[in-house]
């Protein structure tokens, strides 16, 4: 049966929407319109499927599901997908909620686990599998005092999310937040996760060890700065002192 799907005349004023190219334009609009969304944001949906209905190349729609997901606006794994935010600007009412929970409760654990978060009227959907997670490998379990539900999801949904992103396996992302909450603690830990989201750093590990080391010293995470960061001050500060002695290049 049809579904009537409402976009606002905004949309195209949209300071985002219109940095896109062409293809991008019609990409998004699709993934909001097409047959398969629902009023949570979330359905599954293949690249084939995307292609066929939007006449671009898969390899064309990843890059761009890549450049939409740097940019906070969706998230894409194994074939499903996830609108960040389509919540957020529906006129919800009882019903309109009691129909958003029907539709996550068929959603993957990751799914369910970020709508928590960014939700607390699901917070409840939340199959807690991702806390204190027991993993393979060289994976390090963390135990600690904290037992805030929102700082787990925190440090073991975002968290690792964050870091596979940034080119990270899943169990070495584990392993890696598992030792750095062990030696900072989870409340650090969650909270300099935050911070990485905000700033979205390309290497999100390197940021990471940086901003729990500095936070650790008693430091302001704020002005930390990221290893890109050194490394264009650096190269600038190079260049200024090559164009004041010439000879500094030879």
């Amino acid at each position: 049966m049809a579904k009537l799907r409402s976009v606002n005349t905004k949309f195209w004023d949209d300071n985002w929407i219109v940095s896109l190219n062409p293809d991008e334009k019609l990409l998004f609009l699709y993934l909001l319109t097409n047959p398969l969304t629902n009023i949570s944001g979330c359905y599954e949906i293949s690249l084939r499927r995307i292609a066929f209905d939007t006449g671009l190349e898969e390899q064309q729609i990843t890059s761009s599901f890549e450049h939409f997901t740097r940019d906070n606006k969706i998230l894409y794994r194994d074939g499903w997908l996830l609108i960040l935010n389509f919540i957020k600007n529906q006129s919800l009412n009882p019903k309109i909620t009691k129909g958003i929970e029907e539709t996550v409760k068929h959603c993957p654990i990751w799914i369910k686990d970020r709508l928590s978060i960014d939700y607390e009227s699901l917070s409840h959907l939340n199959s807690n599998s991702n806390l204190n997670p027991s993993t393979k490998g060289d994976a390090v379990s963390v135990e600690t005092g904290d037992k805030s539900p929102s700082v787990n999801r925190r440090i073991w949904t975002d968290g690792v999310e964050l870091l596979v992103n940034g080119g990270m396996k899943t169990d070495a992302a584990k392993s890696f937040l598992g030792k750095q909450a062990k030696e900072y603690g989870n409340e650090l830990l969650a909270e300099c996760i935050a911070a990485a989201q905000a700033k979205n750093p390309v290497n999100p590990q390197e940021y990471l060890v940086a901003i729990l080391k500095g936070k650790s010293n008693g430091k302001r995470a704020e002005v930390l700065k990221t290893p890109e960061q050194v490394k264009n001050e650096q190269e600038k500060f190079r260049k200024a002192q090559i164009n004041k002695n010439p000879e500094v290049a030879l």
